[in-house]
């Protein structure tokens, strides 16, 4: 006899086991399981959807090796292009996990793995001992006359060696302009200020290595006083230089070109990462404010969340009230005795909660910074230790809600000094314990 998917489930008691086993009781997104109040979901089908659900890291660190994922989307699509089309340096896994972990330096501030005190020059780049003659003027050498006897013949001299240059793999790619389709090879290197291959004094110079691939080298002093900025990076000196060059490759074929045109062409393909735009920064505060409003679930004694749902204010039980009406929460109290009730409440008093119990998100927690357990001997130096923290979260909080209350209108007539320093506020409430 033949069923339907439907009866099937209806009519044969084994099958809703099956699914509980395979898939967990209950959403498979964390967030959104804790706020319906489902406990830990240890299923096979929600150790996968954890593998590959995440798009960023979390964390101030944001150690994307956890998470397995290259941060520029469109770089990770024009690698794999470059694996589907079989070129052999993309076919292994090596390229994609060296730029995993250069992220991963540059995020805690410390030389990539395999590099220690800066790294070797990437292979390939390196023209080979004997690939090249000397010059000699056109002629034969003359053969070298023989010693005479009794005289000491001193061992050739060994080549000074060359500063170490250390691979940035974030660097190292294709870059194409998007309109006139010049195309660079280009592979990145920190190098030490005495390269050769830099001259002295220069932050950066792009010598083409390989004629036959039309290959760069990227060389920069990353010390220098130059990158001593919050808007100047390695990659902002690059793409400067490629727009130099496209500019001047293009000044016979397309006289219109401008140095400024090509340089926003560059800068609107590999500057993604680094873009304010206000629609995302408000998402992002959004996303924020709520993730930490649900870190409080599971965190409280019973009949704890009761007791801290009362401390709010009349007009915040309200709003709180309201929106778990909007959402068809069915037992308000149980939200309520777990903590969950703050999943619904206005950024401006989940700011208010964090301000008045920073012992339920401090000390690894949430966040791993130390609060209650800070002791410095005397009760009026660690309450004022404390008070410090206190006054730094409270502000970096006062950024977030300000975003997440803003239109993108609004926030394109904000100052750019405003995004930038609300946006670091950002990074700043993102989780220091793992999700």
């Amino acid at each position: 006899m033949s069923y339907t998917k439907d009866r099937f489930e209806r009519d044969d008691p084994a099958w809703a086991e099956m699914v509980r086993l395979v898939r967990g009781d209950g959403p498979l997104q964390p967030l959104k399981a804790r706020t319906l109040g489902y406990g830990a979901n240890n299923s096979p089908l929600f150790r996968l959807f954890q593998a590959f659900r995440r798009t960023s890291p979390q964390g101030k660190n944001g150690l994307w090796s956890r998470i397995l994922v290259v941060k520029d989307n469109e770089r990770a699509l024009e690698m794999a292009g470059l694996f589907e089309n079989n070129e052999p340096d993309y076919l292994s896994d090596e390229r994609w996990w060296q730029l995993v972990e250069e992220q991963d330096a540059t995020a805690l501030g410390v030389p990539p793995t395999g590099t220690p005190g800066g790294g070797t020059p990437a292979p390939g780049l390196d023209i080979p001992p004997g690939f090249l003659d000397e010059d000699t003027g056109g002629g034969p050498a003359a053969p070298a006359p023989p010693p005479s006897s009794g005289a000491t013949v001193s061992p050739p001299s060994a080549p000074a060696p060359l500063p170490e240059r250390r691979p940035i793999f974030e660097l190292t790619r294709k870059y194409v302009h998007p309109t006139y389709r010049v195309e660079y090879d280009v592979q990145g290197f920190a190098v030490d200020r005495r390269d050769p291959g830099l001259g002295a004094g220069h932050p950066w110079a792009l010598p083409l290595v390989d004629v036959a691939t039309r290959t760069y080298a990227f060389l920069t002093d990353t010390t220098h006083d130059l990158y001593r900025s919050t808007t100047m990076t390695p990659l902002d000196a690059l793409l400067i230089e490629l727009s130099h060059r496209t500019m001047e490759f293009l000044r016979q074929t397309a006289p219109d070109a401008t140095f400024a045109s090509i340089l926003a062409d560059f800068r609107r393909d590999y500057c993604a990462d680094s873009r304010l735009d206000a629609g995302e920064i408000i998402v992002e505060a959004t996303s924020t404010l709520a993730h930490i409003a649900a870190s409080l679930q599971g965190q409280l004694a019973n009949g704890e969340g009761a007791r801290l749902y009362e401390e709010l204010s009349p007009a915040a039980r309200e709003a709180i009230g309201r929106r778990m009406v909007a959402r068809g929460v069915a037992a308000p109290r149980d939200a309520i005795a777990a903590g969950s009730f703050l999943n619904y409440a206005e950024p401006q008093t989940i700011r208010d909660f964090v301000a008045a119990h920073p012992e339920l998100f401090l000390d690894g927690r949430f966040w791993d910074d130390p609060y209650v357990e800070l002791d410095y001997g005397s009760p009026e130096v660690t309450e004022e230790a404390r008070r410090v923290v206190r006054a730094r979260y409270d502000g970096y909080f006062a950024d977030a809600v300000w975003l997440a209350s803003q239109s993108p209108l609004d926030l394109e007539r904000a100052g750019r000094d405003a995004l930038i320093r609300a946006s670091l506020s950002l990074k700043l409430l993102r989780p220091d314990a793992a999700d």
